[in-house]
């Protein structure tokens, strides 16, 4: 494990009160894991015994991103300062396992969607696959560069329990993309609609993508009322998802 995702991994298990990484296996990342799973084969069975296949997807991935975004809203951060004053230190702890814990696993089942989602294959054509794939690939490089410059703190939220402890991000990622994670999970969903290739999976590869669109838009709202015309200029020079400079953007990533 590289040093700054080490680091991240470390400073998180601390937030968390976790003794050993065993101890944050089986208390956390195994529950989610095993909910992902569940949720996945409820509703691809779900979505067998419907006789609208599309519609029955587009129901249930809308309706696995609407939980995701009440159980964050008005759960983890709606309950912040109630934790904060009856749990101390713990508070972080307590909340990402009422609340993280079941938003990480049903956003995974949300954005994994297309992938296991059923339906029949259209893109039949291997150049589809291969692009897919490509994606994928993509998406792991990615992934390995927003561990290194986030670490599992910030994206597991802790600082927003314990602003005062955030570190200040500075990162060549930020010339390429606004939104490095946003990003990796709309490739995850591109990659696995190429391989899979169905209605259904397009389907819900379009809620997702408008899911997310709509988060990362609020989190620029919020962004832009504190650093105003600076995030505009930033912006309007930057995209959101979709690098410029492709190119430039894979040289940066397998570095």
């Amino acid at each position: 494990m590289p040093k700054n995702t080490e680091d991240g991994f470390q400073r998180w298990a601390e937030y968390m009160q976790f003794k050993n990484l065993t101890e944050a296996f089986f208390k956390f990342e195994l529950p989610i894991t095993i909910i992902s799973i569940l949720v996945m084969f409820l509703f691809s069975a779900l979505i067998i015994l419907s006789k609208q296949l599309i519609l029955t997807t587009l129901v249930i991935s809308v309706c696995l991103w609407l939980v995701c975004f009440l159980l964050a809203r008005f759960g983890f951060i709606g309950k912040r300062e109630e934790y904060l004053k009856r749990f101390g230190k713990a508070a972080y702890r307590v909340a990402a396992l009422r609340f993280l814990l079941p938003y990480a696993a049903l956003w995974w089942s949300a954005a994994s969607m297309p992938l296991w989602v059923p339906g029949e294959r259209i893109l039949k054509i291997i150049p589809f696959s291969i692009l897919g794939a490509i994606f994928l690939v993509v998406l792991l490089l990615l992934t390995l560069k927003i561990q290194a410059v986030f670490g599992m703190d910030r994206l597991s939220f802790a600082y927003s329990y314990f602003p005062q402890e955030a570190r200040l991000i500075k990162s060549q990622i930020f010339e390429f993309i606004r939104h490095p994670v946003y990003t990796g999970w709309i490739y995850f969903g591109i990659g696995f609609f190429l391989i899979r290739g169905s209605l259904t999976s397009l389907a819900s590869l379009a809620v997702n993508i408008i899911a997310i669109s709509i988060l990362a838009g609020q989190e620029e709202k919020d962004i832009a009322r504190y650093f105003k015309e600076d995030y505009l200029a930033y912006k309007n020079n930057v995209p959101r998802f979709f690098p410029k400079r492709p190119v430039a953007f894979l040289k940066f990533l397998f570095k």
